[in-house]
This record gives C-alpha cells, sequence and structure tokens, in this order.
C-alpha cells in the first residue's frame, strides 16, 4: 500500500495472517519534513504504525536509514528502473523540459531556483513546463 494507506494497512497488520508490505513513491524528505507537504502533519500516525509492517519500500538508500531510525520500521530500498535509452540524442543545447502535475509538491520552485542560478553564471539554459494543476 502507497503513502497513507501503508498507516491503514499497518493498523490491520496484527490481525492479519499474511505479510504486509507499505512503500513511498518520493523522498522522505518530502513526504514527512516540508510543511505543507504530503504528510507533514501526519508524520506522528506513520511513526506508531509503520513499525507494524513486515516491510516499508522507500526509492533512495538515505531514505532506508531516516525511514529506520525515525519510523523504526523495516526499511528497503527498490529504484525506480529506467524505463529506456534512447540511441538518438539531443543537440539542442542547454534546453529542459519539465513535465508532470503543476503542483507545490512537485518542486518546480527548486529547478526555477537553479535555473536563475545557472543564467547568473551565464550559462544561458532554456526551460519549458508543461503540465495542469492548480
Amino acid at each position: 500500500m502507497e503513502g497513507w494507506r501503508s498507516v491503514l494497512l499497518a493498523w490491520l497488520a496484527p490481525h492479519l495472517q499474511a505479510k504486509t508490505a507499505g512503500w513511498q513513491h518520493g523522498r522522505s524528505q518530502n513526504y514527512f519534513y516540508l510543511p505543507q507537504q504530503y504528510y507533514f502533519q501526519r508524520r506522528s500516525l506513520f511513526q506508531r504504525y509503520l513499525k507494524q509492517l513486515d516491510a516499508y519500500v522507500v526509492l533512495a538508500s538515505d531514505d532506508v536509514k531516516i525511514m529506520e531510525d525515525n519510523f523504526h520500521c523495516q526499511a528497503q530500498q527498490i529504484v525506480n528502473p529506467r524505463t529506456f535509452v534512447s540511441p538518438i540524442k539531443s543537440h539542442y543545447g542547454k534546453n529542459l523540459l519539465a513535465a508532470g502535475r503543476l503542483e507545490p509538491v512537485k518542486g518546480y520552485e527548486r529547478l526555477l531556483y537553479s535555473l536563475a542560478y545557472l543564467n547568473q553564471l551565464n550559462l544561458e539554459w532554456q526551460c519549458e513546463i508543461a503540465g495542469t494543476g492548480s
């Protein structure tokens, strides 16, 4: 079960005759430690219940340590695989495309700060952002 459903599954876990696993599709820092993001105000629920799961899957190795140290659960890393490798390479210069849901949780402000920094260095990067959202 992903995200907050992991808490529900963990709550039920002692009553199930099955192995249970939860997972998160994002970094622990974003999930639990950034105000106004994901589960910042629900961190105590995750801390209380995740330890009842048989496993909790995260994307990054440093998240394993964060989850084990702060949430006392059995965390393991499974990375997102690369979906394809293209034999065709771009020769368009310093261009970026960011595509996704236009929501604060996606961190587009970090992308914009990074671009501003690159442009201060006169590196002339360009960026297109595509998506919908609030």
